[in-house]
């Protein structure tokens, strides 16, 4: 896959990890990569997963610094937990990476919104690609809600020209 994307093993692993920071192209020419390799759907199946997946990292290197793992924020009523704990996920956007994310709330939803967003740095598509992302939260979602199942969707994406990739995350689980 590493060659469908023009990245030579050696610049993206070191020591047997991948490292941690990867340049934004890299991690964009990687996605489109999985599609490439898989086609359209099962490339966007695997970053899905792969985000659902890549949050219990994101939970082990970070959750102590970011106060998801400490008891008063499990004792939070679920809908300030799901709430803080989205505040706390953009905050460390931009600390790991470039990227601004800011969550508005309103009755129904909050709306993660995300400039310089690394999946889809410098690509056009006629669909938003930003399937990692996605993953991402629902796994933080059905963390923090102790596994209760919540829609997120991208309704905007900066590879179909957007402003920001947008998520829409609504307040009511599905079950």
């Amino acid at each position: 896959m590493l060659n469908l994307a023009n990245l030579s093993p050696e610049s993206t692993i070191k020591s047997g990890e991948i490292m941690a920071r990867m340049e934004y192209a890299d991690i964009a020419a990687v996605t489109q990569a999985l599609e490439k390799m898989y086609g359209p759907r099962g490339g966007r199946g695997i970053a899905l997963r792969s985000g659902r997946a890549g949050f219990k990292y994101v939970l082990r290197q970070n959750g102590v610094g970011i106060g998801i793992t400490d008891l008063n924020f499990r004792l939070l009523p679920v809908p300030a937990r799901l709430k803080t704990g989205l505040d706390a996920l953009a905050g460390l956007m931009g600390k790991i990476g470039d990227e601004q994310v800011q969550v508005v709330e309103n009755d129904q939803n909050w709306t993660w919104r995300s400039q310089h967003c690394p999946l889809c740095w410098q690509r056009s598509s006629n669909e938003p690609v930003c399937h990692f992302t996605v993953g991402l939260l629902q796994e933080f979602l059905a963390w923090a809600s102790s596994g209760r199942v919540f829609s997120v969707n991208e309704i905007e994406c900066q590879a179909t020209g957007a402003e920001a990739c947008l998520f829409q995350i609504d307040k009511k689980a599905l079950d």
